[in-house]
């Protein structure tokens, strides 16, 4: 491990990143800490055009990144999970109170939880004010990514866009799970995804309200394309 300075700004990141999207730096490992990469006391952090492969990894891990602060970017990236995991969360896991959270162009797969439901998420999310666009999310056993919010933080205001998710879902036992589930939080917005072939598309509960649907295309899941069991908010114009 090393420290990593704060940038200067929001405007001015400190920046770790590979030469170009083509010559991306790439982290292996095989054993160690619950997080591979974690950002917990530092701000204004940018991580671009990098991997993380932890197919071979030994043990029991919480997710890829972990992010507890504010103001960071996640951009050009791979995650790739491993199959067989006795324990995994999430690729990206974004704690209570940390807003202002970007994930972008990002490639996340791979990632599995043998342990009972939910499964491994590409995305477990209890932070605020995040942006989550262009990205693949596909083949992970719990939900491509679940807003959900614990103690210490509201997961408010973040933005979901034009995202590719895919083939998510099903669990270890065969559960639920799927593309997007939004437990919990307030003015959250998913517009131009597209979902396919997850168990379900969409699953919005009781405990969201003013979290709006618009302009998303979902199609071959197995269980529903859109369930709403709650909660209060717009969906519009999805197919």
């Amino acid at each position: 491990s090393f420290p990593i300075p704060s940038g200067p700004s929001s405007s001015n990141l400190t920046t770790i990143m590979g030469p170009a999207d083509n010559q991306r730096f790439t982290i292996r490992p095989t054993s160690g800490n619950s997080y591979l990469i974690a950002v917990r006391d530092r701000t204004n952090i940018a991580f671009r055009n990098f991997v993380v492969d932890a197919t071979a990894y030994v043990g029991t891990l919480n997710s890829a990144i972990g992010v507890g602060v504010t103001n960071s970017v996640f951009e050009n990236c791979e995650l790739i999970g491993r199959t067989g995991a006795a324990r995994t969360a999430s690729a990206i896991s974004v704690g209570p109170g940390a807003s202002n959270i970007t994930v972008r162009n990002c490639s996340i797969h791979g990632w599995r939880s043998d342990t009972p439901n939910p499964g491994a998420h590409g995305f477990y999310w209890h932070g605020s004010n995040g942006l989550i666009e262009n990205n693949e999310i596909y083949d992970n056993n719990g939900f491509g990514l679940q807003f959900y919010s614990v103690p210490g933080g509201g997961v408010d205001n973040n933005i979901f866009r034009n995202n590719y998710v895919h083939d998510n879902g099903g669990g270890p036992t065969g559960g639920d799970m799927g593309g997007l589930y939004i437990a919990t939080g307030s003015g959250n917005k998913a517009y131009n995804n597209l979902f396919v072939n997850n168990n379900y598309g969409i699953w919005v509960t009781s405990a969201g309200n003013n979290n709006h649907l618009w302009n998303n295309t979902i199609y071959n899941n197995t269980t529903y394309g859109i369930q709403i069991t709650g909660g209060s908010g717009s969906i519009r114009n999805n197919i």
